[in-house]
């Protein structure tokens, strides 16, 4: 702690000694009294002696702290806490931090998080002098500071305060501190960040800011407490795409932020339809819900769930949307020009009815329509479609060709050297069924349906063990090469090292072939983006889709549910057409497309599901960040203009004063 003085009179503290010389020097007449032997005098003295000594010290001391109290008082002392003094005249550079994520709309004793941190922050700069400049920056997914550099009109500041709405976005927290420090770049004198926001557990818990020491750092929490919530973090379906009259799964995850288990019903719309399921969720844990939903009709089935809590006071996540796209067929890119390989694959897709065959330009035109699927035997590594298609999250089923390095096969054999060769054997290789509970082999497991492992091969490639965590083997060769592998991860591809043509093995004259080629089209469909580019976002993206390149993006339209339609513009990409983006970043919602009057689709924002745990760091560990902690505004404000302490100074000289007449009033009553 530290004291500074406004009234610098340093002499008058030698008054602290006035009481002391007084007592010393001054000289008292002795009362005249009649008396007609010494003995008595003696006496009386020895008894005055004995009783004014102590007396005297108490009441010199009480005199002397009255005295300190008066001249303290007329000094006027300023208490500053932790040192943290700011030198008369100082100029301040201030960045007021502002989190405005979704966890700050949660609503605590009538006010939001966030209108709190509002008022703190507009307190923060009614605390600032003419010769200060300041600035806000916003906590969102995309932080930005309401001027382009430190200014000095703050009431512009206060007044875009108070207009000032919470988001539903994620923060990024690091960039937005970051940004603070950009800002104070190049400014001389006090620069200071104020940082108020909830810290919310998620987004700051592995964040740890990195700061110049000359800048000061003050952390107010704007969040009362902890707070229960009940939220809805996922919602998708099984597969992601859909056929007419297939009836898919729903899965709906519904979390709880909580110390206790919690009661809640969640309703589920499809189209003109609502079902509804109970459930309990245990404190701290998840729960899953299935519903089925079998659409009619080709499009995008939008759907969407909302949940009622007991107890639930942040409602900004009870709801969620999903698109499931429906069409009649799916498409399979092959080729063009007729191959062995190319024409038995083709009449294996043309046996599926839902299957419509999509040729593939060997120039890999970026304006030609996407397939779900794509073929390509034979293709170098290096092949424009290959990278396209990969771009766009098409599962390409690829053959490569003879020469071609193990270190060019994607994911399967990173940092092998080792080329292709090819292997011819008498009598032909077998094959067999390694991951049996793979969707593309669950419905061979009991035989029924035969054996899709049935055939001989007289000539593949020479490829090693896949290693472990790069893909899961669905059919090998009795000896343990490879034949048909799925890679692991996020990856769209399966590696294909089974020969079609009929001279170098008989699969494709296989009954099994064709369900086994139809089951591996529709298995696709379960892994995590396929099908999905453009229609699911969280809150805090730009709304953005690619069309083909012969539409005319002018006539493109976003609507939201109510009709209204969102600015767009046009992004170039580097493969493939330009995309049609959003310049804003759209409230959760549901989303139309349209060329002019048509309906081309639908794209849904959600809530982000890492925004509804509503702890917050403990004290520990905001103050591990560095910052120092302060309860408002009012007292970061007393750090730095401090605290004036005379009106304690009066009180305690008054209280003085009081004491010593009592220790006066018990000694004069004593004989």
């Amino acid at each position: 702690m530290t004291f500074r003085f406004i009234n610098l009179f340093w002499p008058l503290l030698a008054l602290v000694a006035a009481p002391l010389l007084v007592h010393l020097f001054a000289r008292t007449r002795p009362p005249t009294m009649r008396f007609s032997s010494v003995i008595f005098l003696r006496r009386v003295v020895r008894n005055t002696m004995r009783v004014r000594k102590p007396r005297d010290i108490l009441v010199l001391i009480l005199r002397t702290l009255a005295v300190l109290a008066l001249i303290l008082m007329v000094l006027r002392p300023i208490f500053f806490a932790d040192g943290r003094w700011l030198s008369p005249g100082a100029q301040r550079h201030v960045v007021v931090v502002v989190d405005r994520s979704a966890s700050m709309g949660y609503n605590e004793g009538g006010r939001t998080r966030f209108a709190v941190a509002c008022t703190e922050a507009s307190d923060i700069l009614s605390g600032l002098s003419t010769r200060d400049t300041a600035n806000i920056v916003w906590i969102d997914a995309a932080p930005d500071p309401v001027f382009p550099d430190m200014g000095v009109n703050f009431g512009f500041l206060r007044d875009t305060l108070r207009k000032a709405r919470v988001s539903s976005q994620s923060g990024s927290v690091g960039a937005a501190i970051q940004l603070a420090v950009r800002l104070l770049e190049d400014h001389e004198g006090r620069r200071e960040i104020h940082l108020i926001s909830d810290f919310q557990h998620t987004a700051w818990s592995q964040y740890t800011p990195k700061l110049p020491a000359d800048i000061a750092f003050y952390a107010i929490h704007s969040a009362q407490a902890a707070a229960a919530n009940v939220a809805i973090t996922d919602l998708r379906t099984q597969p992601l795409r859909g056929l007419p009259d297939e009836t898919v799964d729903v899965i709906a995850e519904v979390s709880n932020f909580s110390d206790v288990p919690q009661h809640a019903v969640l309703f589920m719309t499809f189209g003109e339809s609502r079902e509804k399921q109970d459930i309990v969720i245990p404190a701290w844990e998840k729960s899953t819900l299935l519903f089925r939903h079998t659409p009619v009709q080709k499009g995008d089935s939008v759907l969407s769930a909302t949940l009622e809590a007991n107890g639930d006071s942040f409602a900004d996540d009870n709801r969620r949307y999903h698109v499931l796209p429906v069409r009649d067929h799916l498409t399979v890119g092959v080729p063009e020009g007729i191959t062995p390989e190319t024409d038995r694959f083709s009449r294996a897709l043309r046996s599926l009815p839902w299957v419509r065959i999509l040729p593939l330009p060997a120039s890999g035109n970026s304006g030609l329509e996407m397939p779900d699927v794509a073929f390509l035997p034979n293709v170098a590594p290096d092949d424009v479609r290959l990278r396209i298609l990969s771009q766009n999250h098409v599962m390409v089923i690829w053959s490569p060709p003879q020469g071609t390095l193990l270190s060019q096969l994607g994911p399967f054999y990173a940092g092998h050297s080792e080329a292709l060769t090819v292997d011819t054997a008498r009598p032909p290789y077998r094959l067999k069924i390694v991951s049996p509970h793979d969707p593309a082999l669950q419905i061979f497991a009991d035989g029924r349906y035969g054996d899709p492992a049935a055939g001989t091969v007289q000539r593949r490639l020479t490829l090693p063990p896949i290693p472990a965590g790069a893909g899961n083997v669905l059919i090998a060769y009795h000896d343990g090469v490879p034949a048909i592998v799925r890679a692991s991860g996020k990856e769209h591809l399966i590696l294909w090292n089974l020969p079609l043509d009929p001279k170098r093995s008989d699969v494709t004259d296989q009954i099994t072939f064709v369900p086994f080629i139809g089951e591996l089209l529709l298995s696709h469909r379960l892994r995590a983006g396929y099908g999905l580019s453009g229609r699911l976002f969280t809150s805090g993206d730009h709304v953005q889709r690619q069309f083909a390149a012969a539409r005319n993006l002018t006539d493109i339209q976003l609507t939201d549910r109510q009709d209204q339609p969102l600015e767009l513009h046009t992004q170039a990409s580097a493969d493939g057409p330009p995309r049609c983006v959003s310049v804003v970043t759209p409230e959760p919602g549901v989303f139309t497309w349209r060329d002019k009057l048509r309906v081309l689709g639908h794209s849904v924002v959600n809530f982000p599901s890492n925004e509804s745990d509503l702890r917050m760091l403990t004290q520990a560990e905001v103050k591990a960040m560095g910052a120092y902690q302060v309860s408002d505004a009012r007292t970061l404000r007393s750090l730095h203009s401090g605290r004036e302490i005379w009106h304690l100074l009066l009180i305690g000289g008054l209280i003085v004063l009081i004491v010593e007449a009592i220790v006066l009033f018990i000694f004069e009553r004593k004989p």
